[in-house]
């Protein structure tokens, strides 16, 4: 898989980093391999990072990136949910529980 160099405002999330991100005294802030997110994007933006390394093939990681936080939205979501149904002095659901600790494990 190729390295290419691109502007950190045309990175998208899902990118994944080809090399680490360094400061200029040299400190890693990002390490190679890990998957940009907007947050991360966000952070290299304010520490006036402005040119990364990305792999050219980023497709697929796009795509594991979506469906990864579709999947993450979800179970926050319900686990959200069981909070408040238990602030509400509802019964706790272990079913309900077990199905989605079992969904973030194969997450």
């Amino acid at each position: 898989m190729g390295k290419r160099v691109v502007d950190i405002f045309s990175c998208r999330e899902g990118d994944k980093l080809a090399l680490n991100v360094v400061t200029d005294s040299g400190t890693t802030v990002v390490t190679e391999g890990t998957i940009l997110n907007k947050y991360l994007i966000d952070k290299i933006i304010k520490m006036g990072i402005r040119k990364i390394y990305i792999y050219e093939d980023n497709e697929n990681s796009n795509m594991d990136y979506i469906a990864f936080k579709k999947e993450y939205s979800k179970n926050v979501d319900a686990v959200k949910n069981i909070l408040t149904e238990l602030a509400a002095g509802k019964k706790l659901d272990l079913s309900l529980v077990a199905e989605i600790s079992n969904e973030i494990k194969n997450i």
